[in-house]
């Protein structure tokens, strides 16, 4: 988009803003996801970023934009309710650092009026009790929140039929608050672990579900801001901006750990990381030898987020995976040929490979 916008002579920011799609329109290739807030998403990126402020000499800004929506798939769900009280989830997604089993908790706790911490997640323990799925496509929150539902539900339903049956109380009014079910016609409550306890049984829900490629995606956008050496080709990241849009925020921790993450994990594409094969063989087998971002390589990060009612399941999620780390190598290519005029055409964007473009421009 960059290299397009400089033999137009245009302003890579104005070359987006004529080109973005906007909500109602498909994509290029014919698909369509509903609430899009792509030209929303790109000029608060650039007004976070000062975009458009005076520059310094070998000082250059990039844009690196992207979008991603959450794919299919299966996820089980299982509440199990003790005699005791005690309350035990399961679920089939494993847990990469996402959160999906703090999600979960999250879920059982407000479906049944508890506190998240009375819940207790494991994962599926074998491929006995079922099939046990991954996390790709972006969809460990929408699935985990959609089956730890559908779960919940199907316990409370179980509760308010004990309820009925041991209490006279009518199915249809009873509600949950404060760990226990409230009748809605007298006001009166009983405890969660009254009910199973005199049921003499655990009660368990479940929640099966198989879902297809999401009506929603998220967009985001990366600015980076980088200084270059003109002498060694030296590249230093001086600023990242980046701007998600998305649905519901469930877990603030997890979400902004997500995007911190992938932001590294970009940042490290885009400048550092290589793996380099020589006669067959890798010749960089270890962390000695392969450099990987650390703290001192992290710049000052802008965070914008711009969330919404709208989006998949009950709890209206969308995902934040794979939107962070692929932006920011794109952002800071395009910083580098804002900043000295030259295209790197392979990752990592190493001092080498740009001051060997720098002297080739000058032969």
């Amino acid at each position: 988009m960059d290299v397009i916008a400089g033999e137009l002579g245009m302003d890579p920011f104005d070359l987006r803003m004529r080109n973005i799609i906007h909500d109602g329109d498909d994509l290029p290739d014919g698909r369509h996801f509903d609430e899009i807030r792509l030209e929303e998403t790109l000029r608060a990126a650039a007004e976070a970023a000062g975009y458009f402020d005076p520059k310094t000499v070998n000082v250059g800004r990039g844009i690196g934009l992207g979008h991603r929506s959450q794919g299919g798939g299966d996820a089980r769900a299982e509440v199990a309710i003790g005699p005791d009280g005690m309350i035990n989830a399961k679920l089939s997604i494993f847990d990469t650092g996402g959160g999906n089993l703090t999600i979960m908790a999250q879920v059982v706790a407000e479906e049944l009026g508890v506190a998240p911490e009375e819940v207790r997640v494991t994962l599926w323990s074998s491929t006995d009790e079922g099939p046990i799925h991954g996390v790709g496509a972006s969809r460990g929150a929408r699935a985990t929140t959609v089956a730890a539902y559908e779960a919940s539900q199907d316990a409370k339903q179980q509760l308010r039929r004990l309820a009925a049956e041991f209490l006279g109380w009518n199915e249809e009014s009873i509600t949950f608050r404060d760990g226990g079910l409230v009748n809605g016609s007298s006001g009166e409550q009983v405890s969660i672990e009254a009910i199973v306890g005199r049921s003499g049984a655990p009660v368990v829900g479940r929640g099966d579900i198989s879902e297809q490629q999401s009506r929603f995606t998220s967009f985001g956008v990366q600015i980076a801001e980088v200084s270059v050496d003109p002498e060694t080709g030296h590249v230093t990241l001086l600023r990242l901006t980046t701007v998600n849009e998305t649905g519901q925020i469930l877990n603030p921790v997890g979400f902004h750990g997500q995007i911190q993450g992938g932001i590294v994990y970009g940042l490290g594409e885009a400048l550092m990381e290589e793996l380099i094969v020589e006669d067959g063989r890798v010749a960089n087998p270890s962390f000695a030898d392969m450099k990987i971002p650390t703290q001192r390589d992290i710049p000052e990060v802008t965070t914008v987020i711009l969330s919404s009612e709208s989006g998949e399941g009950p709890y209206n999620v969308r995902g934040i995976g794979e939107h962070t780390n692929i932006m920011t190598a794109p952002a800071i290519a395009n910083a580098v040929q804002d900043a000295v005029g030259v295209r790197i055409q392979q990752l990592p964007v190493t001092a080498e490979r740009v001051y060997g473009a720098l002297t080739s421009n000058e032969k």
